[in-house]
């Protein structure tokens, strides 16, 4: 899979000032922890962040299509059986896949090891600040007390994380990435002072799909309008119905908590297949001399 490119100075301003806007209703007092700014984004992970996942279909039906198809729905019902069965292991499973996915996005820094510590601050900022809700997010979630326990450790590793990150930062800078660099502080800005639901759908619906969009996206207007009418809009609608799926089945006491539950879920259940289902083809595939998916 290629890394994905830098982001454009416009989707880096964007994430900036959409984040220095959010920073500003925290100062003005408008509760964005509450259930509405919560439900709001969740409505942005979902319809803004997911869409670049929708273009595992074109992996689905370039060759052995019934094949792929089963090997994708088999992955995403492995992870839903997990949370069914152990939400906990479910939840960690989540975290270790999301770390691994999110380094993709620094890919230019050529450090595997300041790229992951990068992914890995992001995910664990919000437990410098806001363990309490951390907390409450990790227990709706798996709908257990002890998964609490979780982001405790994230708060642990939350230093260490960050300051790999701030260094990932000032190399980004160093190295003329000024934009990826740019949109990178204005993010861990927002996941160590937001609340966690409002940071990480700033960081993943204007940083982290964009820039997987920007990198599998074919070059043309009219050939880029397919693919949005004929895969990514289909393909959102089918995640959205998981979601809405989830919430029916996962209810939780309050309708923010629901759609917490909800989104998460059916992120973790779609980025299972997402990450999988391309190495586990082309290991598949490789012995018999076949082309790996890129």
């Amino acid at each position: 899979m290629a890394p994905p490119p830098a982001p454009s100075a416009a989707s880096a301003a964007a994430l900036v000032l959409a984040t220095g806007a959010a920073l500003a209703a925290t100062v003005a007092g408008l509760p964005l922890a509450g259930a509405t700014a919560t439900l709001a984004a969740c409505a942005a992970i979902l319809l803004f962040g997911l869409p670049h996942g929708a273009l595992d279909l074109r992996l689905l039906t370039q060759r052995a299509p019934v094949a792929r198809l089963a090997l994708y729905l088999g992955l995403a019902a492995a992870m839903l059986a997990l949370w069914r069965a152990a939400p906990i292991a479910a939840l960690v499973m989540f975290l270790i896949m999301a770390v691994i996915h999110f380094a993709e996005d620094w890919a230019a820094l050529e450090e595997p090891f300041l790229a992951l510590g990068t992914a890995a601050g992001l995910l664990a900022a919000p437990g410098l600040l806001h363990m309490e809700t951390l907390h409450g997010l990790f227990t709706a979630l798996t709908g257990e007390a002890g998964a609490a326990v979780l982001g405790d450790v994230l708060r642990l590793g939350a230093p260490v994380g960050l300051m790999l990150a701030l260094v990932a930062v000032l190399a980004l800078l160093r190295r003329g990435q000024t934009a990826l660099g740019v949109a990178t502080g204005a993010a861990l800005a927002g996941l160590v002072l937001l609340p966690p639901a409002i940071g990480f759908a700033l960081y993943f619906a204007l940083l982290h799909s964009p820039q997987h969009l920007a990198a599998e996206l074919p070059e043309g207007t009219a050939a880029r309008r397919r693919i949005w009418s004929r895969v990514i809009l289909p393909m959102t609608g089918l995640s959205l119905l998981i979601a809405a799926g989830l919430a029916l089945i996962e209810t939780r006491p309050t309708p923010g908590d629901t759609a917490v539950v909800a989104t998460f879920m059916a992120l973790s259940i779609l980025t299972t297949p997402h990450m999988l289902a391309p190495r586990l083809i082309g290991w598949l595939e490789a012995p018999r001399g076949l082309k790996s998916p890129a």
